[in-house]
């Protein structure tokens, strides 16, 4: 049951996990019938405590629920506004659902949370994280390195035929541009950074862009959502509407 958390103030990486000891970080909601909320299609996967995951930012609640459509099988995003009372606007449907006491206490196992090693400087945790963090923590040595480690990771072909660049090189000013363009690790298919409200302007407000993205989850036997896809669901919070995103990157 692999959840990994991402706390942007710290630039920490933690896993939170059921069969293992730690601080409690929140819970996994195990019965798909009963995480059902209400007659909608979307379901309760994991209730976290914002503080201990992802420090204290504005209009997040402290205990934040993560929800999917579970049974929808188009993968579209998803997205959602949470309150502190218990209450969930489904921004694509335009639902006002609540989370009723019968969906929190039911069937749970607690969620334990465990240090990922990461370091923002060194190329190699860049790299495997810049879908997340960026390359931009990197020295200029750190940075050749990281060239370094794609050259040899792709066989020195840097072309669209060689199907490891979407743009071909030519289009970009440098290697340097096609590492901060192209590596979306560990995402599968792309970087999500915009806000997940689409009838929003909150990308055009500001120029650091106001989304982050602050859980993945992927791999999960126990949510067989669609056959035989792997699992990539992506949270994502916008620090200025304060709406969640999710996108299943299925691979």
């Amino acid at each position: 049951m692999p959840l990994t958390l991402f706390n942007h103030a710290d630039g920490r990486i933690a896993s939170a996990q059921t069969d293992s000891s730690g601080d409690v970080i929140g819970r996994f909601f195990t019965d798909p019938d009963a995480r059902r909320i209400g007659q909608s299609d979307c379901e309760l996967l994991f209730l976290i405590d914002t503080p201990k995951a992802f420090g204290v930012w504005p209009g997040m609640p402290t205990q934040l629920p993560l929800i999917y459509k579970m049974r929808d099988s188009d993968f579209y995003p998803f997205a959602y506004r949470p309150y502190p009372n218990g209450k969930v606007k489904v921004l694509s449907r335009f639902w006002k659902l609540r989370l009723s006491s019968a969906i929190l206490q039911s069937p749970s196992k607690q969620l334990t949370l465990q240090p990922v090693t990461y370091d923002a400087s060194k190329a190699e945790d860049a790299l495997d994280w810049a879908g997340v963090f960026s390359l931009d923590f990197l020295s200029k040595g750190e940075m050749d390195r990281a060239i370094s480690i794609i050259d040899e990771r792709w066989g020195s072909d840097w072309s669209e035929w060689g199907s490891h660049c979407i743009v071909p090189i030519e289009y970009h000013e440098s290697k340097e541009d096609v590492l901060r363009s192209e590596i979306v690790s560990p995402f599968t298919q792309k970087k999500c950074y915009s806000c997940p409200d689409s009838n929003s302007n909150c990308d055009e407000l500001t120029s650091f862009g106001a989304a982050k993205a602050i859980a993945l989850h992927e791999g999960d036997e126990s949510l067989d959502l669609f056959g035989n896809y792997d699992l990539q669901l992506i949270f994502v919070y916008c620090t200025r509407c304060h709406c969640v995103g999710v996108e299943n990157q299925c691979t």
